[in-house]
């Protein structure tokens, strides 16, 4: 992976990440978007992994505007086939992947032990528990080849402890990620792989809209920003290859 230092030790933003790879997947909206956004305003070209294309295209469009290359990958990293075609993709294109956003998720409407029906379990677990696991395992070996990489996956705060809000299966799946993190560092360091968990807060993304309740419209500016996220992934994948960041939380200011 390029090094996000110039030869005098001076940062050099903007071109940090110029002729590396990212693959970020839920890159159609909210936290996705801004991840894919933050990287390619760096200088990465950038993996646009999601269930539906023309929300990619978007997101796309504004990749291209900040003068990196964008590939648009529709994808479910639920199922197995899905995420060994987009591999397969962003390695015909690219050659390379040095970046990994783990960012795609889901939740459901009732979320209670009482309500949480086998379906609904299933759904959570399989994309933000097992796709995350599928992706990250496709990825390693292109990672391995190339002596490093970053994977950066994203958890909640419901992954830090249980909360209600959040529902059974979300919050078992969030905390699924941190194991799934620690994995990836205990296996792969020798390889020059590392993983970070980012445990976000409350954050403004189209996730909030299928709460029992919503977020009121006059709590939205109090709350996370979906680009706050994305700045932070920016931190820590360029961060000099010696630097291990295992967990990062960010919350809203506002309690």
């Amino acid at each position: 992976m390029p090094t996000p230092h110039s030869d005098d030790g001076a940062s050099v933003v903007g071109s940090r990440l110029k002729g590396s790879v990212a693959l970020v997947t839920g890159a159609g909206t909210g936290m996705g978007e801004a991840c894919a956004l933050a990287l390619a305003a760096d200088g990465a070209a950038v993996a646009l992994v999601g269930r539906t294309a023309a929300p990619l295209e978007r997101v796309a469009g504004l990749v291209r505007a900040k003068g990196s290359d964008a590939l648009v990958a529709p994808a479910d990293v639920a199922v197995a086939a899905d995420v060994r075609g987009v591999i397969d993709a962003v390695v015909a294109r690219f050659g390379r992947i040095d970046v990994l956003v783990n960012s795609a998720g889901t939740n459901t409407a009732r979320r209670s032990f009482d309500d949480t029906a086998d379906g609904d379990w299933d759904a959570v677990i399989a994309t933000n528990l097992t796709g995350l696991f599928r992706v990250s395992q496709a990825v390693l070996p292109i990672m391995r080849r190339r002596g490093g990489g970053t994977i950066v996956n994203i958890s909640s705060l419901a992954g830090k402890g249980a909360v209600p809000i959040a529902g059974v299966a979300y919050s078992a799946s969030k905390m699924g990620v941190a194991a799934l993190t620690q994995m990836i560092n205990l296996e792969q360091w020798r390889h020059g792989i590392r993983a970070t968990t980012i445990y976000p807060g409350e954050t403004l993304t189209p996730l909030l809209s299928r709460r029992p309740v919503p977020v009121p419209p006059e709590q939205h500016a109090l709350i996370l920003q979906p680009e706050d996220i994305g700045s932070t992934v920016l931190f820590v994948v360029t961060q000099p290859p010696r630097v291990l960041i295992e967990e990062i939380v960010v919350r809203p200011t506002a309690r």
